[in-house]
């Protein structure tokens, strides 16, 4: 039958069954298998009087049964402990108490303390998201007083909390991934702007926006004052392979821009001669957010 099972030294297969506090019943109904140091924790629920509802597991390498680690949300409901990740000799785990979603350590005794925002003078950590192992640290999304910001814990527990929007703005991080070589974190998160960009992290220092997450070109001109800059709204396909066309005309007092999205040409109406880049800069910028929100 279905179940969880474990292979000895003598390459003998033996299910594994909850220890006698929790009903000694075979382990099957389970998941999210982590190995924390010579234990194997687990998401699991026990059946008959001892059913506690999913919660965090342990299985010993001596004992060779599932101990209940703790009852997070007492009686039958359950914590749906989630994202088991390992770092160091520590467990990270998402799990309700039943009166919110937090994030949870577990050091493989006593019982699983909640992690607060120890930069925010422990504020509660809610509805984390992205639990990711890079460069000897673990990294998440979490919400506290209602921003929700881009996190990271060193095995010491010692937190970052990295402020990628300026002001209680969420930037919303997600999408988590490491490279191949192990040396960079990517990511997407919310700009100054609201629109989801990519980022990288290389471990230290600050997360930084990919070059290429909007298009942007540089216009050259001769002469003093006549070079700008123009970013997209964003990187959305539509807006890859826009030409902005500089239009000499004479019959405008003052510059003016239009982005014609079917054609995807960025006009710039100007008086040749007359018109600095400064000018254009705040027209661009000025665009309705029809056309999005464009940069200059």
């Amino acid at each position: 039958s279905a179940g969880l099972f474990r292979l000895t030294t003598a390459d003998t297969l033996t299910a594994v069954a909850f220890d006698t506090a929790s009903g000694g019943n075979a382990v099957t109904d389970f998941y999210g298998i982590a190995a924390l140091g010579s234990k194997l924790m687990i998401a699991a629920k026990a059946t008959g009087a001892a059913d506690k509802g999913y919660e965090l597991y342990e299985v010993d390498a001596i004992a060779a049964t599932a101990q209940l680690v703790a009852d997070l949300n007492t009686g039958s409901a359950s914590a749906d402990p989630a994202s088991l990740t390992a770092l160091s000799t520590k467990l990270y785990f998402v799990a309700s108490n039943g009166a919110a979603t937090g994030l949870w350590v577990y050091s493989g005794s006593g019982s699983p303390t909640r992690v607060t925002d120890s930069t925010q003078s422990n504020a509660a950590l809610t509805n984390p998201t992205g639990l990711t192992v890079f460069a000897s640290k673990l990294y998440f999304a979490a919400t506290a007083s209602a921003d929700t910001e881009l996190y990271s814990v060193d095995s010491a527990g010692t937190m970052t909390r990295f402020n990628l929007v300026a002001g209680a703005s969420s930037s919303n991080p997600q999408d988590f991934v490491v490279s191949n070589d192990g040396l960079q974190l990517f990511f997407t998160a919310k700009d100054a702007e609201g629109t989801k960009v990519r980022f990288v992290h290389t471990g230290t220092g600050q997360p930084r926006t990919l070059i290429g997450s909007k298009p942007t070109v540089t216009v050259i001109v001769p002469g003093a004052n006549n070079d700008f800059q123009v970013t997209a709204p964003n990187s959305e396909p539509k807006y890859n392979q826009v030409r902005v066309v500089l239009i000499n005309d004479r019959s405008v007092p003052t510059p003016t821009a239009d982005f014609d999205a079917a054609a995807k040409l960025l006009n710039i109406h100007i008086q040749a001669g007359l018109t600095g880049a400064n000018q254009i800069v705040t027209v661009v910028s000025a665009l309705s957010t029809a056309d999005g929100l464009w940069l200059a």
